[in-house]
């Protein structure tokens, strides 16, 4: 019985750990088929070959060592290719989102929500209440440090920052470039 018992435990361990093995395959294989398709989806919206390959690698190395997923992030820059028609510019605004939503403490659900939000402003152009509101809960330290490249600081440096965005004094493209 003892054997028994022994062995039975062994099973479960080695069941364990072929499930962890597993788990990470899949991972790994989730991960090698976005980067083969991330490059053929830009091309196929009107970027280069070159340039999609630069946005796949720039990617790959922004995130190494995040907690983000590289397919959230490739989604993420796949909209801004739309928006902008950059590889280029997606990428990199893509990841300086995720580093301002990271840095911001933002994560899962809560990050999910300030790149709708922030998609939003891209494509409209236009930034209201209800998704600065939004910038503001998922990435307030990141818009703190926007507000400061533009001049403003101290407690109402992110409202400031809101109001030039209305009316103009800062467009969407410098804000983005923040």
């Amino acid at each position: 019985i003892k054997n028994m018992a022994v062995s039975m435990g062994l099973v479960k361990v080695a069941g364990a750990a072929f499930k962890v093995l597993s788990n990470s395959l899949g991972s790994a294989i989730s991960r090698f088929d976005k980067l083969q398709q991330f490059p053929k989806v830009l091309t196929a919206m009107g970027a280069t070959t070159e340039d999609a390959a630069k946005a796949t690698e720039k990617l790959k190395e922004g995130i190494d060592g995040l907690p983000t997923a590289l397919q959230d992030i490739s989604d993420t820059a796949q909209q801004m290719f739309s928006v902008f028609k950059d590889a280029d510019l997606a990428a990199d605004s893509a990841l300086a989102l995720n580093n301002a939503l990271l840095a911001s403490g933002s994560s899962g659900d809560k990050a999910a929500r300030g790149t709708e939000q922030y998609m939003k402003i891209l494509r409209t152009g236009k930034v209201d209440m209800d998704s600065y509101s939004t910038l503001q809960e998922t990435m307030g330290y990141g818009l703190d440090k926007l507000a400061e490249k533009f001049g403003f600081t101290g407690k109402s440096a992110q409202n400031d920052l809101y109001n030039a965005l209305q009316s103009g004094k800062v467009t969407i493209d410098e804000f983005n470039s923040g």
